[in-house]
């Protein structure tokens, strides 16, 4: 059973006994629910996050604090809607609250590492009007040191009323907040998006992903 289907004040106590070594993690299949109503349940859930995130196309290096729930302060809002403007405009955008839960979710599981992305708000002519990075909801990164299908499983695994895409050719992770649609997971495979591949039916069903060979489809 999904968390975000159990009391909200339950939710958020057990994620925080999790988080905190108290409880095991949830199991593969248990997701926490990052929806504006599930975030002010979990508003108390552990200590606010250091991250660290490095900016892949302007080489820069930036540090902020992020509660649980995805609240940040002033200083942070101004440091995060200049560090993840568009690429190609330079425009800057404010960033979904959702989202900025993952990323602090995601920087606590893997404390003392640096989320490098490729691409956050996307404000440039050429993007499509219902990209969520147009709307500031979708983070392309990766983790130097973790295996992209380790953070992949993570990331489609922790949390629902989400997007996850596994780039392997391209080394990224992509995932977005889609509020209360529902969860969607690709592949891209020759420029192309395969949508339900298999590695996210393994993953929400707790079937651990087997490892990668060389010339291999698995996992696509």
């Amino acid at each position: 059973m999904l968390l975000s289907l159990l009391p909200l004040q339950v939710v958020a106590l057990a994620a925080s006994l999790s988080l905190h070594g108290l409880l095991p993690a949830p199991p593969p299949g248990a997701a926490l629910d990052v929806t504006a109503a599930a975030l002010g349940a979990q508003d108390a859930m552990g200590e606010p996050v250091s991250v660290v995130l490095y900016d892949a196309n302007h080489k820069d290096t930036y540090r902020v604090t992020i509660n649980r729930d995805g609240t940040i302060d002033d200083d942070a809002r101004e440091i995060l809607r200049h560090a993840f403007r568009c690429r190609r405009s330079e425009r800057e955008h404010k960033i979904d609250q959702g989202l900025l839960a993952m990323i602090a979710d995601v920087q606590a599981h893997w404390p003392g590492k640096t989320i490098e992305y490729i691409s956050a708000y996307r404000g440039w002519r050429g993007e499509r009007r219902t990209s969520p990075h147009r709307a500031g909801i979708a983070l392309d990164f990766r983790i130097p040191g973790v295996k992209l299908t380790e953070l992949r499983d993570y990331v489609w695994g922790r949390f629902e009323h989400v997007g996850v895409g596994w780039y392997p050719t391209r080394d990224f992770v992509h995932m977005d907040h889609r509020g209360d649609k529902d969860d969607i997971a690709w592949t891209e495979v020759h420029g192309s998006n395969r949508y339900n591949p298999s590695w996210s039916k393994r993953v929400r069903a707790g079937v651990p992903t087997p490892p990668r060979v060389h010339h291999s489809r698995v996992g696509l």
